[in-house]
């Protein structure tokens, strides 16, 4: 599914395209665009590769999970008229998982692409744009990224905090019953937050 978001006064604009021609009709009226893709089908997939400048391999390679793990952790990538950013989204649901939200950005648009996983990030980020929209104040690309960086941070700190909650009761449990299994346990959780400040 694509969506695209564009604040106009006190307004924030919100619509989802089925087409580059709808994309771009939509694009006309406003100074800059928001587009967000959540896992996107051979269509969108399309639509983003026109909007990259006819850049398939980025975008298949993305697909395919070239850019997964292993490229969150670099830093950015500079390519023709935008720059490519992966940001590492933490979920704890069952276990520790980190998926990867692509930012892609242009002169006069932003470019979301992430998961399942990712709805929450993009909502707590298209609450702050309508509040700010509403206090009249203006925004660019560079507020949405920077919307996008400060909520990832907030929920990975959430986990952060979650995962040591964990391990300080299995750090007092193993201290009490000094198991092997506990202090396996307890190691385990170590290993997660070690991940996480890589």
């Amino acid at each position: 599914m694509i969506w695209m978001y564009a604040p106009e006064g006190k307004e924030l604009h919100a619509t989802d395209v089925a087409s580059l021609t709808e994309l771009y009709e939509f694009s006309r009226k406003f100074d800059w665009l928001w587009v967000d893709f959540l896992s996107p089908d051979e269509k969108e997939s399309e639509i983003l590769t026109e909007l990259l400048g006819n850049e398939k391999t980025i975008v298949s390679d993305i697909k395919e999970g070239v850019y997964n793990l292993l490229y969150m952790y670099t830093r950015y990538e500079k390519r023709h008229d935008y720059t490519l950013i992966s940001l590492p989204f933490v979920n704890l649901e069952k276990e520790l998982e980190m998926h990867p939200v692509f930012v892609i950005v242009k002169k006069k648009m932003i470019i979301t692409w992430g998961c399942q996983h990712c709805p929450i990030l993009i909502k707590a980020v298209i609450r702050t744009l309508k509040e700010h929209a509403n206090e009249g104040m203006k925004a660019n690309v560079y507020f949405v990224l920077s919307r996008l960086l400060r909520e990832i941070v907030v929920l990975n700190s959430k986990v952060l905090m979650s995962i040591r909650e964990k391990m300080d009761k299995l750090e007092e449990e193993a201290l009490e019953k000094s198991g092997k299994r506990m202090l396996q346990s307890v190691f385990g959780i170590k290993k997660q937050v070690s991940t996480l400040h890589r």
